[in-house]
């Protein structure tokens, strides 16, 4: 069977400050550059999940976030989101200002949204980021290593320190019910200190998704060539859950 994923349909109705710097995902296919990564810390970022209450994984990890998941830097890489990050990292600065920002990310996946936030200031953040896959957070580990990253599902976790920002970018299409949207948005709440921001951009739309969506495209880096077929249908307009299937052909040059 191809990888599939269930993401929620979030209704316009559901206030979220994540509008302002919302773009749909073919926006961020630009071939931007990325910005150069930031220095290691010298001390341990790593963090143990026993630390801390993660909550419930899900029952099913989508194959793209497991055993797919060595394809995401080819399916997905980082400049596609260099000029979303240039628009959030604006949006937090205008809202912010200009000192030190404390970020946490939620949802971080293999953390190229939040390389091309943090990347070209990263001596002006102080970033950590929660994410359910250990494969996703190996990728953004590589990528961001100046970030403090723990496992964690984002409707539970609880780290015990608070942000000037909460940052939850289209992971947030995982919660499929208003009862998980709502479980998330409480764990921003928990983690943001007064007067700090919240930034959420779901994928769709309940008002505006128009079934079926198929997208595809080809990406070759390092001897590879990866072709998928992304294909998203409704199959009940009425409940909060849209599904996309995937089909992988992947070339490398055997």
């Amino acid at each position: 069977m191809p990888p599939k994923r269930s993401r929620g349909k979030v209704s316009s109705g559901v206030p979220s400050s994540g509008d302002a710097a919302k773009s749909s995902a073919p926006a961020r296919r630009n071939g931007g550059l990325s910005p150069a990564p930031c220095p290691r810390r010298r001390e341990p970022i790593e963090a143990s999940a026993a630390a801390y209450h993660c909550g419930a994984m899900h029952a099913e990890t989508p194959r793209l976030y497991a055993d797919l998941a060595r394809l995401w830097p080819l399916m997905s890489p980082p400049d596609d989101y260099a000029d979303e990050g240039v628009r959030w990292q604006r949006e937090l600065r205008a809202r912010l200002g200009p000192d030190r920002i404390r970020v946490l990310d939620l949802g971080t996946g293999g953390g190229h949204h939040l390389h091309q936030i943090i990347g070209s200031e990263c001596d002006r953040f102080d970033a950590a980021a929660v994410d359910l896959s250990d494969a996703m957070l190996a990728h953004s580990r590589n990528l961001n290593p100046g970030v403090r990253h723990f496992a964690g599902d984002m409707r539970s976790v609880r780290l015990g320190e608070t942000f000037d920002a909460v940052l939850i970018h289209d992971a947030i299409s995982y919660m499929t019910t208003e009862a998980d949207l709502l479980a998330a948005f409480a764990t921003a709440r928990a983690h943001l200190r007064p007067g700090g921001l919240l930034l959420a951009a779901p994928d769709d739309y309940a008002e505006t998704f128009e079934p079926p969506r198929v997208r595809h495209e080809t990406r070759r880096a390092d001897g590879e060539e990866l072709t998928y077929v992304e294909y998203s249908t409704d199959a009940d307009p009425t409940d909060t859950r849209i599904e996309t299937a995937y089909a992988f052909f992947l070339n490398d040059g055997g």
